[in-house]
């Protein structure tokens, strides 16, 4: 699970932004890797996140009965890869709550994607003497029903970097925030 420094830079943003928690939809791609003879064997599949869109509020992705409601729609060349949360208490936890398992659910069902959806938690880190903030992430996969953590890579795309990126398949669409 890969998102270019631009496009994490421009969520960061929009998670600071809003006057409280907020969520959103994820947008990128899905794609095979090349094979080469010396590839390891083991199936993968790289997920790209290009960018995002928010209300910069809470409960845009879901009714009361926490079924995906699609508010926005993908960009040219990019698809719904999942979603994100944004929590503004620096105390909450660090883990999906069952509304977020159950919206994932609800996206994988109305969306019927051949990836596992992606979800973002994102919640603010302030040091105890509250001279630094900045935001915790974490990464998830819904598989098997279950929001499973992974890794999440944050990719400097920039013109010395592209090559690493399978033939300039990488392509952000979000601006810097500034």
């Amino acid at each position: 699970l890969s998102v270019s420094f631009q496009a994490f830079a421009a969520l960061l943003d929009c998670c600071a932004a809003a006057g409280g928690d907020c969520d959103g939809i994820l947008f990128g791609r899905a794609a095979l890797p090349p094979s080469f003879p010396d590839d390891d064997p083991a199936p993968t599949l790289p997920i790209y996140v290009t960018g995002h869109s928010s209300l910069a509020r809470r409960s845009v992705l879901s009714n009361a009965l926490d079924c995906f409601k699609p508010y926005s729609p993908a960009r040219p060349g990019t698809a719904t890869v999942g979603f994100f949360s944004s929590r503004r208490s620096a105390w909450a936890t660090r883990r999906p709550s069952m509304r977020e398992a159950a919206v994932a659910r609800s996206l994988s069902k109305s969306l019927a994607l051949t990836h596992p959806v992606v979800f973002l938690l994102l919640a603010p880190s302030v040091a105890s003497d509250l001279s630094i903030h900045s935001f915790d992430h974490r990464a998830f996969l819904l598989v098997d029903s279950r929001l499973v953590p992974t890794s999440l890579t944050i990719v400097n795309v920039g013109p010395r970097y592209r090559g690493q990126y399978q033939c300039h398949t990488f392509a952000p669409e979000s601006p810097m925030p500034w």
